[in-house]
């Protein structure tokens, strides 16, 4: 008997939603497959206290928080020490003196707080690696400028690398706490920035009155001025090995616009079935029932 043009119709509709329903299920399958393997393999959050200290991640942000916290609260806890030198020390006639530089710098690092919107917004558009690599780049600039400023005797030099240490310092902090509450999430963050700050502290109570002494040298004997630059140009080095580091391991799914982790429908695809697909997961669009 032949077939009525309804029952023709149904079949072939019955067709298509099967042969789609069999795409959809193995896209959902290969989603899933990737899912699991990217949870095997980035998801932090979930591993033991133990796990997350000894992981590649928390190593390198634990490296990069110890080496710059410990120049930046050398050169703040030796900076009276250096301006005795003769290079920065201004003459009788000018208003310039060291007790004034003293004060610039006690009134810069007051108003730090001001960089605190600064840093937040570039962790938030380019990411910590390259948010990272600005703060070791900040740390260099700072040092030549004071090489700068001892050379010629300019003092307004000097106070500009008081503004460059002022984004220097500020930039550290969250560079190292923001990372680790995005990535390892807040089960073990007290533990885990508690334990890298004493490894901090630690090294900043062993290392920096050696280092102090080793810089001072002769500085007041008349024939030498001490061994700062040896200092600064260690301090440039160590930074150039951070941003080796950060660069060499930088994640590149971090360096795009803050915009783009807002906006969904540039990354959308639909398929066959009506389904909307974003990297925000799959939403199946629905008739109202309205």
């Amino acid at each position: 008997s032949e077939a009525s043009p309804l029952s023709i119709s149904i079949s072939s509709s019955l067709t298509e939603v099967t042969s789609c329903n069999d795409g959809h299920s193995d896209s959902s399958d290969d989603s899933q497959e990737q899912q699991i393997y990217e949870k095997s393999e980035h998801d932090y959050t979930n591993m033991t206290l133990k796990e997350q200290f000894f992981c590649g991640k928390m190593i390198r942000l634990s490296l990069f928080f110890i080496v710059t916290s410990f120049w930046a609260n050398l050169y703040e806890a030796s900076m009276t020490i250096e301006l005795n030198k003769e290079e920065v020390r201004a003459s009788d006639e000018d208003d310039w003196t060291r007790d004034n530089l003293i004060q610039i710098f006690s009134f810069i690092q007051a108003g730090g707080l001001v960089v605190s919107p600064i840093v937040g917004f570039l962790l938030d558009t380019v990411g910590s690696s390259l948010t990272s690599i600005t703060t070791c780049a900040l740390g260099i600039l700072q040092m030549l400028l004071i090489s700068i400023a001892h050379g010629n005797g300019n003092e307004p030099v000097m106070v500009l690398s008081f503004v460059v240490y002022c984004f220097f310092r500020s930039f550290l902090y969250p560079c190292f706490f923001g990372p680790v509450a995005t990535i390892f999430g807040f089960r073990h963050f007290g533990a885990l920035s508690g334990i890298v700050v004493a490894i901090s502290g630690l090294a900043f109570m062993l290392l920096a009155v050696p280092c102090t002494d080793f810089a001072v040298g002769t500085q007041y004997s008349q024939e030498n001025e001490g061994r700062w630059g040896i200092l600064h140009n260690a301090q440039i080095v160590c930074l150039i090995i951070l941003v080796i580091v950060e660069w060499k391991y930088r994640d590149t799914k971090e360096m795009r616009p803050a915009f783009c982790n807002l906006s969904i429908c540039k990354e959308d695809t639909r398929d066959k079935c009506g389904e909307i697909t974003s990297k925000y997961g799959s939403v199946c669009r629905t008739e109202s029932i309205i």
